[in-house]
């Protein structure tokens, strides 16, 4: 079996894609032989080359279409989002199978495969246990769950750039507890300059701790009591791990994710980061850091519905769908493909 992964990321982007990508490739079977194409050269194809992976650059459709005539992929898994509908047909017409992973798009639509644990759509596969997460959290997930009595620690996320400078909003609406509890705040690799979050931050004085690039994401989730943040992948790697959360997106389309999940009953989703009041999230985290047992059902309900095995199960989807394949094949015309 043959697969190429069809995937960009860098520090601007973020690396969700390529994470998400290296996930599912490192968890295939022993026999298939898979690659990586990037469109350019950043932080995503840098560490793709120092896992020891395949990795092309094509800056054009025509570079791309000679890389995949030389490959010749039995599937091809898009790591990306909004594949665009000429795209797709395009792709189709190499003869490859076609995967997308959480591509809500109407180009998704062509796919042989729609996997869509973070964005829901019709027609895919898109339970939770189908999140793709690192190693790291798988081994986080496997070790004792611990839920203090007291909040002594606040974790904040808002993505890899705070695009929207929620952070200081979230800060601020904190501030009547400052003393109660230690702030640790998250700055992804993409933070702009923001003097008032630098001033924010700043106010809370000894009571607030910096991490920024952090390497060891989920043992920082774990040395916490309670977290906010945005409602993208990190919100899942926060129920892998059993931390509980609140929720405030940091972008416009995170807000679905965010009820989904607060109806199966692992977060608390406070809306978008535009719309957030600060008085009725300084109000739930007042709740929530006196009320120990609801904070381990939020982590135990979270730890159902991730638990870290997602590369695993779509490697199996992949694998599963192109046996199909090959089964049609030999029953419609033996000894081809």
């Amino acid at each position: 079996m043959r697969v190429v992964f069809r995937t960009d990321g860098g520090f601007l982007q973020g690396m969700g894609d390529v994470w998400a990508a290296i996930a599912i490739a490192e968890a295939l079977p022993d026999f298939a032989v898979f690659e990586f194409v990037v469109s350019r050269e950043e932080e995503g194809c840098t560490l793709l080359r120092e896992r020891g992976h395949r990795v092309a650059v094509a800056a054009s459709w025509e570079q791309e279409q000679h890389v995949y005539q030389a490959a010749k992929p039995d599937v091809m898994v898009l790591s990306r989002l909004q594949n665009p509908p000429a795209t797709m047909e395009q792709l189709r017409a190499t003869g490859a199978l076609l995967v997308t992973l959480d591509d809500a798009g109407p180009g998704a639509a062509l796919a042989d495969l729609r996997i869509n644990p973070l964005y829901w759509v019709e027609d895919a596969l898109t339970d939770p246990h189908f999140i793709m997460l690192r190693e790291e959290f798988r081994e986080a997930w496997a070790s004792p769950l611990r839920i203090n009595d007291e909040v002594k620690s606040v974790l904040l996320m808002q993505g890899g750039s705070d695009t929207h400078g929620f952070l200081k909003k979230i800060l601020r609406a904190l501030a009547p507890l400052k003393g109660e509890f230690e702030v640790q705040l998250l700055k992804g690799p993409a933070f702009a300059e923001d003097e008032e979050l630098d001033r924010e931050i700043g106010i809370w004085g000894d009571d607030l701790r910096l991490h920024a690039n952090c390497s060891r994401m989920a043992a920082l989730m774990q040395s916490a009591d309670l977290a906010i943040t945005g409602a993208g992948l990190t919100l899942l790697e926060c129920l892998c791990v059993g931390l509980p959360t609140l929720t405030v997106s940091a972008e416009p389309w995170e807000t679905e994710t965010a009820a989904r999940v607060a109806r199966l009953g692992a977060t608390v989703d406070m809306g978008f980061g535009a719309d957030l009041d600060g008085a009725a999230l300084l109000a739930e985290v007042e709740a929530i850091r006196s009320d120990p047992l609801r904070r381990h059902r939020m982590a135990m309900r979270g730890r159902e519905l991730v638990d870290g095995r997602g590369s695993e199960r779509i490697a199996a989807e992949i694998e599963k769908l192109w046996r199909n394949h090959v089964t049609r094949g030999e029953v419609a015309a033996p000894g081809e493909r």
